[in-house]
């Protein structure tokens, strides 16, 4: 690996005014180190850290999109509050023109975009609540990356975020149409506020159909290097590197533990991926899968297929203690299964029992 003589500028954890730094071999290998450590803090975090709080609206067919205050949080270091005044996004390394700018300065120089995602923690368990559903708007990263002009050299990104988390990313998903730095968010593409503190404010990197801890919030930086050797090892070496969202689905009703009452119920739930449509979902109910209704962004709406989708289904609930469970299948045929390990293991089919009674 051959030294770099790289501008990066990246705030230290907890400092409040960004510091300039060369990135030679020996710095470089230590940011990969700190972008592995930081990549280690969301799964502990899910796990057992307390800095964290799941969704509090699950979605519905009438509500599909989580209300700005509903937002799911990890933070490895809880909440970063910047300075709106002072914040600039800089763009370094390997680029012809160096960029630092103000969310005020990309709002007048780039195309407004605005779009849906579903983003989800990377620790999630099955049917978990760290997951949530909003239109962001924002500009996309790769006019900005046009203005830089990232020299070919580029393979990779080091990108952080003011708060000193690190995440190292490939060139190939940032300059995605999809790929955009986001200000603003809410349940309507039309009523946008800027970002919660807790979402990132004032900018956060969004790359549709990824892990969360691969989109920094607070976003401070995004540095171009060249080192594809690096980059070729981590990706064989760690399953979470790439960091796309797998194939998950769950219920919003009914619950683990319910007691219902005998007769029909209505089954619904949620199911999301990496950005492939979601074709079928079906529900395991007295030892058969049955095929559920997507009633929302289905395979023919405009909606991306990096939302998730919303299903319901009709059971005929017979008396008993009853177990159902839940699976999604892509268009090109891939289907959720059992038994994923962790950090993925938030994809791995659901399972829930409920104690089904005569009515009174």
């Amino acid at each position: 690996m051959r030294a770099a003589s790289l501008t990066f500028v990246r705030s230290l954890r907890g400092a409040r005014a960004p510091t300039c730094m060369t990135v030679d071999r020996r710095t470089f290998l230590r940011l990969v180190a700190s972008g592995l450590a930081s990549a280690a803090l969301p799964l502990m975090g899910c796990a057992q850290g307390p800095e964290q709080y799941g969704l509090t609206q699950l979605p519905t067919p009438d509500f599909p999109m989580t209300p700005n205050e509903s937002w799911y949080f990890v933070g490895a270091q809880g909440v970063y509050e910047a300075d709106a005044r002072r914040y600039r996004v800089k763009i370094g390394g390997l680029v012809r023109k160096a960029l630092s700018l103000s969310v005020a300065e990309l709002k007048e120089r780039y195309e407004r975009v605005v779009q849906a995602d579903t983003l989800a923690c990377v620790g999630d368990r099955p049917n978990g609540v760290l997951m949530s559903s909003s239109y962001f708007a924002g500009v996309r990263l790769k006019d900005v990356l046009d203005d830089a002009g990232v020299d070919r050299r580029a393979t990779m990104v080091l990108t952080t975020g003011l708060d000193g988390f690190v995440a190292l990313r490939g060139l190939e998903d940032l300059v995605e149409d999809t790929t955009m730095l986001a200000f603003e968010m809410g349940t309507e593409p039309d009523a946008l506020v800027p970002l919660r503190i807790e979402q990132g404010f004032p900018l956060r990197l969004l790359t549709p159909g990824r892990y969360g801890y691969l989109q920094p919030k607070w976003l401070d930086a995004l540095t171009f290097v060249d080192d594809s050797d690096t980059h070729a090892v981590l990706q064989r070496s760690l399953d979470y590197f790439d960091g796309k969202l797998q194939l998950s689905s769950g219920f919003t009703n009914p619950f683990d533990g319910w007691l219902l009452d005998a007769g029909p119920q209505e089954v619904t739930g949620y199911a999301f991926g990496d950005g492939r449509p979601i074709a079928r979902v079906e529900v395991l109910a007295e030892g058969r899968w049955q095929a559920a209704e997507i009633v929302w962004n289905t395979v023919d709406d405009e909606l991306p297929g990096f939302v998730w989708c919303l299903w319901r289904m009709r059971w005929e609930a017979p008396v008993g203690v009853q177990t159902l469970a839940v699976r999604a299948t892509y268009s090109d045929g891939q289907t959720q299964f059992t038994g994923r390990d962790f950090p993925y293991s938030g994809g791995s089919i659901v399972s829930i029992t409920v104690d089904v009674r005569r009515p009174a």
